[in-house]
């Protein structure tokens, strides 16, 4: 009886806490393989479906960062390096009727293009996924709205990538950001001003550099054997691997180039997206469009935080969307 008692006790505890919640937080059950973690549960954001937390034992309304390891790879893991993480990004236009070299998505395009060169010169095996896959496969582009970078990388190269000084990109990895992140550092050739800055830890972990004013952009990476996320993906098939370890690979266009992609590229949106992934979705917060707006408006929204944004909104500058 007492055992009753305390599962419908822990039952409406999490309902307590899930109703106190924002939209984009969901708490889950922690992916241990450990019975005796059976009632570990994690905060995810349903945004990027990162991984946030472990809930502090005791009673505690603290969540704390822990690493996760890939039962399947129990002796790879990524040391810490590259954190604090300076940053210099172009102000760019978010905006939907943007065209040129003024606009995210071209910035964005840029990035990815000479990132995965740079992969492609030091045998780096990738793949695109998440947003980055959804505007290829739907748009054949760069989706003007995104906030972010999504690629899948092996663990062994993370190191390589946060110690490289070839590239104009700063990446990082530290406990508290649960997977390695980046951010460009003055990629020459965008026409207007760039902004400065050294991204918080708390910002790292939440991705929330374009929000905070710490960046335009950013990149997240997911390496293959050490995210909680990936695993998912793999053990979905989604991802799928040969027998010698690489990744099955298929190409996805981005504007006048290819880059590599999962093998089953419909698979993995339906997955992510829904079977109606090539449709614009007004209740996927994944990242925020804005339309139509001044571009002295944007830039203030890079410059001093998406409050710029909402503050304009309300005097009629703009109409915010929620969109995939």
């Amino acid at each position: 009886m007492k055992n009753i008692e305390r599962s419908r006790s822990h039952k409406v505890a999490l309902e307590k806490i899930q109703s106190l919640l924002p939209k984009d937080l969901v708490v889950e059950p922690h992916p241990s393989f450990s019975q005796d973690e059976e009632n570990l549960y994690t905060l995810v954001s349903s945004r990027s479906h990162r991984l946030l937390g472990f809930p502090v034992s005791g009673g505690s309304n603290s969540f704390i960062q822990e690493p996760w390891f890939n039962k399947d790879y129990p002796g790879v893991h990524i040391r810490e390096d590259g954190y604090p993480m300076h940053c210099s990004t172009p102000v760019c236009d978010r905006t939907v009727e943007c065209k040129g070299a003024m606009c995210c998505n071209t910035v964005m395009y840029n990035a990815l293009s000479t990132i995965t060169a740079w992969f492609a010169r030091h045998d780096i095996e990738y793949v695109v996924l998440d947003g980055t896959l959804l505007g290829g496969a739907r748009d054949k582009d760069v989706i003007p709205w995104t906030e972010d970078m999504d690629i899948g990388i092996h663990a062994k190269d993370v190191p390589k990538l946060i110690r490289q000084k070839e590239i104009p990109f700063h990446f990082a990895y530290k406990q508290e950001t649960i997977i390695p992140r980046g951010c460009e550092a003055h990629n020459p050739g965008f026409p207007g001003k760039y902004s400065n800055s050294t991204p918080s830890l708390d910002t790292l972990k939440n991705g929330l550099e374009a929000q905070r004013g710490q960046g335009s952009y950013y990149i997240d990476i997911y390496p293959f054997e050490t995210s909680w996320e990936i695993s998912n993906e793999f053990d979905s098939g989604c991802l799928k691997r040969n027998k010698d370890g690489t990744i099955r690979k298929g190409t996805v266009q981005i504007r006048d180039r290819t880059f590599n992609a999962p093998v089953d590229i419909e698979q993995c949106l339906v997955e992510w997206y829904g079977k109606d992934w090539r449709t614009p979705k007004h209740d996927n917060s994944n990242d925020v469009i804005v339309e139509p707006s001044k571009p002295a408006s944007m830039s203030k929204a890079y410059e001093h935080g998406i409050k710029a944004v909402a503050g304009d909104s309300a005097k009629g500058a703009h109409t915010v969307h929620y969109l995939a």
